[in-house]
């Protein structure tokens, strides 16, 4: 695309988005479908907040395919806090407890699961804490 800057429009969308990236400093996100565009673009976005801006922001990315993802998006695999993670939730599977480079996942408490979509969920066991 002529004209277009990848870092220029880093630039804007971090100026832009300072206050809501400082926001979610220290924070987990959890992202499906990591090798479509819109988990690269915010893949891209958070690594380069958190080297920018030391944003600490921990992404956890979603995908079928773990090797388009490391060739469409490589530089963001540097960041410790962003870790890849084999698999579809597509199909109801959980995330994985591992990334594919061998980091563990999220502690777990005993009987809890991360929801699947479709799940239902009743507002009073969110505030309470129960998993659906």
């Amino acid at each position: 695309m002529p004209g277009y800057s990848r870092e220029r429009d880093l630039d804007e969308v971090l100026d832009a988005a300072r206050d809501d990236i400082a926001h979610f400093s220290g924070a987990r996100i959890y992202v499906t479908g990591g090798t479509g565009f819109f988990g690269t673009w915010l893949s891209r976005t958070i690594a380069c907040a958190n080297r920018r801006l030391n944003a600490g922001i921990h992404l956890d990315i979603l995908t079928r395919d773990p090797a388009a993802f490391r060739t469409r998006v490589p530089e963001v695999l540097v960041d410790p806090r962003i870790r890849l993670l084999a698999g579809d939730e597509g199909h109801g599977l959980r995330p994985p407890r591992a990334d594919v480079r061998g980091d563990q996942g999220p502690e777990e408490r005993p009987g809890h699961r991360p929801a699947a979509v479709g799940d239902a969920v009743d507002l009073e066991d969110a505030r309470r804490g129960v998993a659906p």
